[in-house]
């Protein structure tokens, strides 16, 4: 026999503490448990014996009408392919199925991974794609996936005709190719992927980079019957406060899983299926193409590995390799961050954020702290700025200092970049317009802000695709303005805006704002005078669709293009009337809450 017991005390207990006890009495009579009181304590016990069951056993499903409303099928996610033809529907499930949830876990350096599939084990995926033109003619369900498959990680590559994706089953990862053209998919490699912490990136528009399971690898470390020795942890940095993290390394034997799993051999895949080995492998954190395709940048995970931070804060090897996989540049060795300071906004020392500048060719950019990444410290400037042009022989060049620690950056071209910071403690955020070609020139604040106050944010640079695929700063024919996506806090609600900054006067111009009873959004240009856009509109009665909307003229449905024809998910709440209401408690409080009506109510 087996009980599980329920139980709260009794004296010196707030109201809440009193609701919860009463709720968990209610729930032994839901649930036919037995109630007892003992030691001042109320308690229950959820009793199984070895009686015959009264019901069926398995899982049962509510009415017909509920379980329409649960498994109804959510509105796909969309992602626009670079030339700006084609839409790509992402499908996906309400709710995972049980199955799905009882797949094996394990938890291992910060990372909680699958060991049947080695990839993650709760991630966001997808179960069909659909492909259709910007028109409102029908789309294509892309064929040729495997019945079951989940679906992850789908890319473009530059010139808009293939996708690449990852595709998870119960054996695994695996690379597939989409055809844009014949919207048909078929499998790029029987090798397996290792997607724990990396996924399949172009190249160029005929090659991919991606991480699989090394061969002949064997089977995963078993537990041993008893430790070697005992566990040692030893503290040289003396006392000091330390975040905690869940899901560590604990011993010797994690170290081995951890190691198994995480380690892959990074290769070249082409569009014909052929896979060109480029003898790097490791524990391979990030890895990056360079825009013009001729480098690699690669993170490698090494030892010692910590007990006490995740695998983000391991020491970290950062490369530069060909395509032929030679090692052309080692752009940092760091070591184990386990003592970052624990004021937020404190980073690691050394380079982070390592990465490609968009906007060229081959040019690593990075930050690094001015402060020992300590947040606590009080110092005038945080975060300095450095880039490296290939073949990555000469010296770095700095840019601009910044005060914050700095969030992002934009890129545009050598003489625009738009880079933002952020101080956590003052909840204070900069924009600077800065010339990434010129860094003598200092950086030109654009907007100071709290980060706190929606009413105020100005919105977020719009971005295009430049000739590598890489998102970049939309900028005016004459790269002075640039355009402005954001969500307009107001005081009657969200109101979407887009607008046309001037970088040298600083002043904005307002191209469209959403008008209600509708909430609408700018997703992306689709003409080169900017007066045509891709929006996605809903209401109340009406789902999430997306348009082709005339910014210039009127404001209403004569500017608007139906491209998708999304149905409501939920027709069931279509006539619910919702309503904000106002009431003063008897001690005067004033509160305020949602009030639903059914149908016919109210």
């Amino acid at each position: 026999m087996v009980a599980i017991v329920f139980a709260s005390q009794t004296v010196g207990r707030s109201r809440f503490q009193i609701a919860n006890a009463l709720h968990r009495a209610q729930l032994a009579r839901m649930f036919r448990l037995t109630p007892f009181r003992t030691g001042g304590a109320i308690s229950a016990c959820l009793l199984w014996s070895t009686l015959p069951a009264q019901d069926d056993p398995t899982y049962r499903l509510p009415s017909a009408a509920l379980t329409a409303i649960v498994e109804a099928p959510l509105t796909p996610l969309v992602s626009v392919s670079p030339d700006k033809q084609h839409l790509l529907l992402l499908e996906r499930s309400s709710w995972p199925p049980v199955a799905e949830l009882a797949e094996p876990e394990l938890r291992l350096a910060g990372l909680r991974l699958n060991p049947a599939t080695n990839g993650p084990s709760r991630e966001l995926y997808y179960t069909a794609l659909v492909l259709k033109r910007l028109t409102d003619e029908p789309g294509r369900r892309v064929s040729g996936f495997p019945r079951g498959g989940r679906l992850t990680n789908p890319a473009w590559s530059r010139d808009g005709r293939h996708i690449v994706v990852t595709l998870t089953h119960a054996r695994g990862q695996e690379l597939w190719l989409v055809e844009v053209t014949s919207a048909s998919a078929h499998r790029l490699s029987s090798r397996a992927l290792n997607g724990l912490m990396t996924a399949p990136a172009w190249v160029d528009d005929k090659t991919i980079v991606a991480s699989f399971i090394p061969d002949n690898r064997g089977a995963p470390p078993l537990a041993p019957a008893a430790p070697a020795g005992p566990v040692v942890q030893e503290n040289l940095g003396g006392k000091r406060p330390a975040r905690t993290y869940p899901d560590l390394l604990a011993n010797a034997h994690d170290e081995s899983l951890f190691e198994f799993y995480a380690r892959a051999d990074l290769a070249l895949v082409a569009l014909d299926g052929r896979v060109t080995p480029l003898g790097i492998r490791g524990l391979l954190g990030e890895l990056a193409p360079s825009p013009d395709g001729n480098y690699i940048l690669v993170t490698t995970w090494t030892r010692p590995y910590s007990y006490f931070v995740p695998v983000d804060r391991f020491p970290a090897r950062i490369t530069v390799h060909d395509r032929a996989g030679k090692l052309i540049h080692t752009m940092a060795e760091l070591p184990l961050a386990e003592n970052i300071p624990i004021a937020n906004g404190s980073v690691r020392t050394g380079p982070r954020q390592v990465t490609w500048r968009a906007d060229a060719p081959a040019t690593l950019s990075w930050l690094e702290a001015l402060d020992d990444g300590d947040a606590g410290r009080e110092t005038v400037w945080r975060d300095a700025w450095f880039t490296q042009a290939a073949p990555f022989t000469g010296p770095s060049v700095a840019g601009p200092k910044f005060g914050y620690r700095v969030s992002g950056i934009t890129w545009g071209d050598d003489e625009h970049a738009v880079v933002t910071e952020l101080w956590w403690k003052t909840r204070r955020q900069r924009t600077w317009f800065v010339a990434p070609a010129r860094p003598e020139a200092g950086a030109t604040l654009l907007f100071d802000r709290s980060s706190e106050d929606r009413y105020a944010n100005p919105g977020s640079p719009v971005t295009t695709r430049n000739a590598y695929g890489r998102s970049v700063l939309l900028l005016s024919a004459d790269k002075r303005k640039i355009y402005l996506d954001g969500a307009g806090a107001s005081p009657e609600g969200d109101r979407p805006f887009l607008d046309e900054f001037d970088l040298t006067t600083k002043q904005s111009r307002r191209l469209w704002r959403s008008q209600a009873p509708y909430y609408e959004s700018f997703v992306a240009f689709l003409d080169e005078a900017r007066t045509v856009a891709l929006t996605q509109r809903e209401s109340e009665q009406e789902p999430p669709n997306l348009f082709r909307r005339r910014l210039a003229g009127a404001n209403d449905a004569s500017a608007l293009t139906p491209i998708t024809r999304f149905t409501n998910p939920y027709p069931q709440f279509n006539d619910v009337k919702k309503e904000l209401i106002a009431y003063r408690r008897a001690d005067g409080v004033m509160l305020s809450g949602t009030l639903y009506l059914p149908p016919g109510r109210g």
